[in-house]
């Protein structure tokens, strides 16, 4: 939303590029639908941060500047997590996906922050069995590579077989 007096001249900026211009009339004003001395611009920006800022000129040649907003787009979905029995947790060989553990702790490595949901599915269908946030980014021992260290340790499990996804959901809700 932008609110200025009637007849100034506006410009939007990405950092120092003009991304909109257009002067605060009745007919902008009446963009929202409404009179009220706001009017709505929409936007199309890519992917990435981009650094927003407004410039007012009036009529008398008066100018004002915004604070910068930097608003980051992202829309691509987060690469899928690893996902193994934490070690403390392995008791069987290395790596075969055997535990004598009744509340196993699985631990992978995923987009850092996001959100990881574990699934574990008994053959009777699937239920979220925890979830948990990524670490930061530099948790894996590999900074500024995005990706984080998660762990979610499950309620006690019967014995038996069962199968253990995860779905993985970044800051932006990807």
């Amino acid at each position: 939303r932008v609110s200025a007096e009637y007849g100034t001249n506006v410009l939007i900026k990405d950092g120092e590029v003009v991304i909109a211009s257009f002067v605060f009339d009745a007919a902008f004003d009446a963009s929202d639908g409404v009179l009220d001395n706001f009017g709505v611009v929409t936007l199309s920006l890519g992917e990435g941060p981009h650094p927003l800022s407004v410039e007012a000129t009036d009529t008398a040649g008066n100018r004002s500047q915004s604070d910068v907003l930097l608003v980051t787009i992202d829309y691509t979905a987060p690469l899928a997590a690893s996902i193994a029995l934490a070690p403390y947790s392995d008791s069987g060989t290395a790596g075969d996906g055997i535990t004598n553990v009744a509340a196993p702790a699985f631990s992978g490595v995923a987009e850092a922050n996001a959100l990881v949901r574990l699934y574990v599915d008994d053959g009777k269908g699937a239920v979220l069995a925890g979830q948990a946030y990524v670490h930061d980014d530099e948790s894996d021992g590999a900074a500024s590579n995005g990706l984080g260290i998660w762990e979610i340790t499950v309620e006690p499990l019967r014995d038996g077989q069962y199968t253990v996804w995860v779905e993985v959901e970044d800051q932006a809700g990807n």
